[in-house]
């Protein structure tokens, strides 16, 4: 870091302005000990411990010293604020450091906070080099499926996305009572009940086999096909097992096409069991069009609106988000092919709630106002954690010359001036100074 300073920025790319860094001193870590006087009606004498930065002269290199502070102390009920100057040898520099105020009472009628101590005591002081502050990133991402509402069993899914310490994003999306995927299931239940009665022929790798075909079940066809008698084909795959043959595929029909699902007894012996075969052939088929039922189904919608805290680790959690967040009531009515409605109503706006992932990150629940426990189980997790050294900049994932000369082009500027960036006061003393550019200095070459 130090071999930055007493250096001169010669040359610069274009349009920006060199700056010569200070030569004379260099920001450092001093920890001081010993014993203060603080001079008025009446007098204290107070023992001194503090840390604190400071811009110390050249000559003082790390080490050891002893010193004499002379300045002033502002004393309040719970601190005491030093500023004066530190002399040490022939050398003299500037400080202000606080320490707790355990002595020195403080009169009530005076106000919180008295001014007008003189401060003079003697010092040892320990100067240091500067450790700057690295910066540590962590990202979590989770995918969970949602299967108990209330206690009761539930289908869905759960999304979160969080950036600790910064912002979480928490999406979830279930039905209460779960969900029964098959041809039952009222929303993928056919609309006509199908028979179908002829000859396919199955071809299985190299053989062929000829195969009767008897069935009955249910599909979903277009309203273009009415009820009646037609001959169709069918020209799709076939898969094999020891009990039946399943055929899934198009049936094409009067120019017509819609999709089936049936299967057959296995009676026949030399057909490969396990084997995918071509089917192919007409069926006679009888379509008898069903009424159109009435039906419904409802889902839950929840969104974490503003998170107040996420944290790792938390009150017995592996990860917990808690926040403010909106949850909708989502219905659709269904009677027919082309004719349904969605309605969305709020159940809770703005709530407040809590999301936990706990058992070793295996499991998650949503604790929400206005609606019962939502819990379920972690499927996918991604976290990620690094440190990023103080000073890149650019973000180009290295703390290179070009942050340097970044910070350069703003040196000596304060807020009020058109050049100063608050995220480059890396000390937080509203000055872009040598603190800001030894900072850069410091972590120059740092890789993550």
């Amino acid at each position: 870091m130090l071999c930055l300073l007493g250096f001169t920025l010669l040359t610069t790319p274009s349009g920006v302005t060199a700056h010569e860094w200070p030569k004379e001193s260099y920001p450092a870590d001093v920890m001081a000990e010993g014993n203060m006087t603080l001079t008025d009606e009446p007098s204290f004498n107070i023992t001194i411990q503090a840390n604190f930065t400071a811009v110390v002269p050249t000559e003082l290199t790390y080490g050891h010293y002893n010193a004499s502070f002379k300045g002033e102390a502002d004393v309040s009920n719970e601190t005491i604020k030093f500023r004066g100057t530190l002399t040490v040898n022939e050398s003299e520099f500037h400080v202000s450091f606080t320490v707790p105020n355990t002595d020195i009472p403080v009169s009530e009628e005076e106000g919180e906070e008295e001014e007008g101590y003189e401060a003079s005591g003697e010092l040892e002081i320990t100067i240091s080099q500067i450790s700057a502050v690295p910066m540590e990133k962590t990202w979590v991402m989770i995918s969970g499926y949602v299967d108990s509402y209330g206690g009761k069993p539930a289908f869905g899914w759960l999304k979160a996305h969080a950036k600790l310490g910064e912002w979480a994003k928490v999406y979830a999306l279930f039905t209460p009572g779960g969900w029964t995927w098959g041809s039952e299931d009222p929303l993928y239940k056919g609309n006509a009940n199908i028979t179908v009665e002829g000859n396919l022929t199955l071809t299985c790798i190299s053989k062929s086999f000829n195969v009767t075909i008897d069935a009955n079940f249910t599909a979903r066809v277009p309203e273009e096909i009415e009820s009646g008698n037609y001959i169709a084909s069918y020209g799709e795959l076939a898969y094999v097992t020891a009990d039946a043959v399943r055929f899934r595929g198009e049936l094409s029909l009067d120019d017509e096409e819609f999709f089936v699902d049936f299967s057959i007894p296995n009676e026949y012996p030399d057909l490969p069991i396990g084997e995918y075969c071509k089917a192919s052939g007409e069926l006679a088929v009888i379509i008898t069009r069903l009424p159109a039922t009435h039906f419904e189904f409802t889902l839950y919608m929840v969104r974490l609106v503003n998170a107040s805290l996420v944290a790792l680790n938390y009150s017995g959690n592996d990860f917990y988000i808690s926040g403010l967040w909106d949850v909708y009531n989502v219905t659709w009515a269904y009677s027919d092919e082309d004719n349904f409605n969605m309605t969305v109503k709020p159940v809770t706006v703005s709530g407040a709630g809590e999301f936990n992932v706990t058992n070793d990150w295996k499991d998650f629940t949503l604790d929400i106002t206005g609606i019962e426990l939502v819990s379920g189980k972690v499927s996918f997790l991604c976290y990620r954690s690094f440190t990023i050294p103080p000073g890149d900049l650019n973000n180009d994932y290295i703390v290179d010359i070009f942050d340097l000369v970044h910070v350069a082009k703003r040196y000596g500027t304060r807020p009020g001036i058109a050049e100063f960036d608050f995220d480059l006061d890396f000390n937080d003393d509203f000055e872009i100074d040598v603190y800001d550019l030894t900072t850069i200095g410091a972590n120059l070459g740092e890789e993550y």
